[in-house]
This record gives structure tokens, C-alpha cells and sequence, in this order.
């Protein structure tokens, strides 16, 4: 499902990695699994045949340079076989996820996977990331969680990892994208028709959810540390994450703004700008933002200048500018109130939209899991 969203370059680097660290894992399941060989009788004076030794599976190593490999879509492909390959249990256990289904008073079911760290909370609790479209993102996150924490020199607290999806269809369109009219600046088709989603609006509704329902179940099932929450979302989960720091501010400490796909609906949300400013000036609530996005954003990758659309593709891409976007917002939200809120921009070289998606959460969770001290 995931690797749908890849290059070609990192889909590939996915195949490969993925498939060795299969081969691995395969290898020790066969042997640990082989029945024990009976010895086989012979005719007097003929010698035993002894079987071929076969050499045993070593682990590679993990270098000091791997911390920073996790920055593209090929290396942390890379990154999550290591850890599948080396069967080292790490920072979760090798079974991490709790999975249940969370009945919404209002907003239907969803699926809940949490990874809790193998080692003891801190006094205050864990720190924990909320992540959205959890049924692609959980997993490989859990992965990149566990190599950057162990690679950090101490640097990050093993914290909790939450991820949010659906036991059935997604209903993503409808819990990320906020209420609102149909802009009279809204992006159109060849044909005139309006680039909007048949079915919206559910934003509210679902941060409903996460806040006065999900949140308060996960502090009671863990001991978590209220002022370490933190959420990330990629496009439309990152539009959702944006609506949530303009209209919510004092929800989440940390976003992890992935892509967000802010020129949807005519730019939309940035309407609700000002408010979250006054805001912010008014209040005392502290907030840290990572804001990334992928370079071929805003112009076609060489793989995408093959398509037949690609005209089309790139007069969208050019009306979007998501990477001067991306980097404006993160400029405005540094600038706004230093003392309380700061904020990191960072652009992915070779990452189209959908690639990007990891990178993102690798570069944006040291932020959220950082070591207190």
C-alpha cells in the first residue's frame, strides 16, 4: 500500500531492502523450525556421510553514519530491513502493536495501533506522536522510530507511538478536510469542474475524537507525559494537522506538518491565520512545528515529465508552488512569537509528494521525542 506512493528510485530501494531482510528473517525461520535429522543407517564399513555445515546469518552491523541515512525514501527502506534483518529487539518489543478498535461516539470506528517503548517511563511519562493514516504510516514508523532513538547518543526518549486508522475503507477525505463553501478561487479541471472531494467537512468532528476521546484512553491505558503530545499527518492528514495548530493550538505541543496540501479549497486554511496569531500573542501555550515537503512539489520529477499528462501535471504543480508555500508558512510561524513558537523547514531533494511521507516523519521525530535533560 505504502510503496504505491514511491518513486521508482525509492520503490525499488524498498523492493530490495524489504525482500533481503524477508530472505533473513525466512532463513532463521527455517532453520530454527527444521526437524532434528535422524541419523541415516549404513552398511557396515561404509563411512557415515556428514551433512555440509551451513554457515550461520550475521547480523550486519550499524554505524554511527546510519542516524543521518534515514533522510531519504532509499535509505530508510534501508533502515527498516536492517532492523527487520537484525531480529535486535531494540526500542519495542518485536511484536509491538497493541491493536484495538475505538468506537467514535460520533465519527465511527476506527483502528488504533500503539507501540509502547520496552523500557520504563520516565517520571513524567512518555512522550507520544499521534500519527495519521495510520494504516500506512504506523509500521514503518514504529521501524524508524526504534534505529533513530537507538542511534541517537541519548539524544531522543523512547516514547509512544499511536497510530490512527480505519478497520474498513478509508474515511480520510471526511476527517481531514474542514468545513467550508466551495472557494470562489478554487483550483478547477480541464473542464471547468471544481478540484474539490465529493465528501468533506469532518475535520471538527474527528479532532473531536482524538482529543476528548482517544487522547484521554490512551492516558489512562499508558503513562503519558501531557506536555510531550505530538502529531503528524502527511497531505491531507498534514492539512488536517495544520487546521488543528490554526483553530486548536494548545492540543499538541509538537506538528509534524508533512506536505500539507494547503491549496486545497482556494487555500482555505489559511484563512484561519490570523485567529491562531492573535492567538498566539495572546497566550502562553509553547509549540514547536517541522514543516517538509518533497523538492518535485513544485516542478515534475524526470520520472514524471515521461507521462503523457505531463503538461497538465506540471502547469498544477507551478499554480500550487507547495514548496514556497511550505516555506512561507514555516518562515511566518517562526517569526510570529520566538519566545513560544518556533519552527523548521526542510525540503527533500529527488522526493515527489507521495515519497516523501517518511523522510518527513524520520526528520520531524527527533523534535517530538527530544531528550530531555
Amino acid at each position: 500500500m505504502m510503496s504505491a506512493f514511491l518513486t521508482a528510485r525509492s520503490a525499488l530501494a524498498l523492493a530490495l531492502a524489504v525482500g533481503g531482510a524477508l530472505l533473513v528473517a525466512s532463513a532463521a525461520v527455517s532453520a530454527a523450525d527444521a526437524p532434528v535429522a535422524t541419523p541415516a543407517v549404513t552398511p557396515a564399513g561404509t563411512p557415515p556421510v556428514t551433512p555440509p555445515v551451513t554457515p550461520a546469518v550475521t547480523p550486519p552491523a550499524l554505524s554511527a553514519a546510519d542516524r543521518f541515512a534515514v533522510f531519504t525514501s532509499a535509505s530508510a527502506a534501508a533502515a527498516i530491513a536492517r532492523t527487520t534483518a537484525s531480529g535486535r529487539v531494540g526500542i519495542y518489543a518485536a511484536a509491538p502493536t497493541r491493536d484495538r478498535i475505538v468506537k467514535s461516539r460520533a465519527m465511527g470506528d476506527y483502528r488504533i495501533r500503539v507501540a509502547v517503548p520496552l523500557a520504563p517511563p520516565p517520571a513524567e511519562g512518555y512522550p507520544v506522536v499521534y500519527v495519521l493514516d495510520g494504516d500506512d504510516y504506523f509500521e514503518p514508523g514504529v521501524a524508524l522510530a526504534s534505529h533513530l532513538i537507538r542511534t541517537s547518543n541519548g539524544s531522543m526518549t523512547p516514547g509512544i507511538i499511536v497510530g490512527v486508522g480505519y478497520p474498513g475503507d478509508s474515511r480520510r477525505s471526511y476527517d481531514y478536510l474542514p468545513a467550508s463553501a466551495v472557494s470562489p478561487d478554487i483550483e478547477r479541471r480541464p473542464d471547468g469542474r471544481p478540484m474539490i472531494d465529493d465528501v468533506y467537512g469532518g475535520a471538527d468532528g474527528f479532532l473531536d475524537f482524538l482529543d476528548k476521546e482517544l487522547k484521554p484512553l490512551m492516558q489512562a491505558s499508558y503513562r503519558i507525559d501531557p506536555q510531550r503530545q505530538a502529531l503528524y499527518g502527511h497531505s491531507y492528514g498534514g492539512l488536517l494537522a495544520v487546521h488543528a495548530l490554526f483553530t486548536r493550538p494548545e492540543m499538541f505541543q509538537t506538528y509534524l506538518l508533512s506536505s500539507p496540501s494547503l491549496g486545497w479549497n482556494g487555500r482555505y486554511v489559511l484563512s484561519e491565520e490570523p485567529g491562531f496569531n492573535a492567538k498566539v500573542k495572546a497566550g502562553t501555550h509553547r509549540i514547536a512545528a517541522v514543516v517538509t515537503v518533497g523538492e518535485y512539489e513544485q516542478a515534475l520529477s524526470p520520472e514524471q515529465l515521461r507521462a503523457p499528462d505531463a503538461a497538465e501535471r506540471a502547469a498544477r504543480a507551478s499554480r500550487r508552488r507547495s514548496v514556497d508555500s511550505d516555506r512561507d508558512l514555516s518562515a511566518r510561524l517562526d517569526a510570529l512569537a520566538p519566545d513560544r513558537l518556533r519552527s523548521r523547514f526542510r525540503m527533500f531533494p529527488g522526493e515527489v509528494h507521495g515519497s516523501v511521507a517518511l523522510p518527513a516523519f524520520a526528520y520531524g521525530l527527533p523534535t517530538a521525542f527530544a531528550a530531555q535533560h
